[in-house]
């Protein structure tokens, strides 16, 4: 087998909205025979592949679904890896994954990493992340035009409630008030009220309340 102008190392372009998970390779047309065999090592202890979704389906919510997990023997860990979020997701408690796209095509780089609990922690891979303490990260984009995602994390379990603020200190959204387990999330907010109305740009504010925890940041909405 012999590479040709017809063989593609993702998928060729779309017409219309798409969403493409591929395995990148750069340099595909420069060794082509090379990924026509398999130089890896035997499996034993464990695996990492890098991966990219790609999107240019903007402002929402792409979600992912890894089958085949329960083929996986039990003594391997599963988790796909979210670097830029700092979240790990372990597979077998959850195949789907989800993560918010925005006003521009995206290319989202994660990992799939399967291995013994020895390669993680040889590999510095976080398999059950639970924050040192209460964390409330910046708001990405910011500033933003139509949606933004906020990332938070748990120290324990909390009623956990985040809101949105107008510059005027009044209430315009409630994007979480429910019971979370300790942990890493990340919420995206459209810039509407809870009346589904657009807001106007402007400076607003997000508070997240865990517990005694509360903690308050600054974004910007540009329209």
């Amino acid at each position: 087998m012999v590479w040709d102008k017809l063989d593609h190392p993702e998928p060729p372009p779309v017409i219309g909205k798409y969403v493409s998970s591929y395995f990148p390779h750069h340099d595909w047309q420069k060794y082509p025979d090379n990924y026509t065999t398999d130089f890896r090592p035997p499996f034993i202890d464990g695996q990492i592949w890098d991966f990219v979704v790609e999107t240019n389906v903007l402002n929402s919510t792409t979600k992912i679904t890894v089958q085949g997990v329960e083929s996986v023997p039990d003594e391997f860990e599963v988790y796909l890896l979210d670097d830029d979020l700092n979240i790990s997701q372990n597979l077998r408690q959850n195949q789907t994954y989800s993560f918010p796209t925005f006003s521009k095509k995206l290319k989202k780089q994660l990992r799939l990493a399967v291995g013994k609990s020895d390669f993680f922690q040889i590999n510095n891979l976080q398999m059950n992340p639970v924050p040192f303490e209460y964390e409330l990260s910046q708001n990405f984009p910011n500033p933003f035009n139509t949606s933004t995602a906020i990332h938070y994390g748990l120290l324990i379990p909390a009623r956990v409630t985040l809101t949105i603020h107008n510059i005027l200190g009044e209430e315009v959204k409630t994007l979480i008030d429910r019971e979370r387990e300790a942990g890493y999330y990340t919420v995206t907010w459209d810039a509407r009220d809870d009346a589904g109305r657009e807001l106007s740009s402007g400076i607003y504010f997000y508070r997240l309340k865990a517990g005694q925890f509360t903690a308050t940041k600054r974004m910007v909405l540009l329209k």
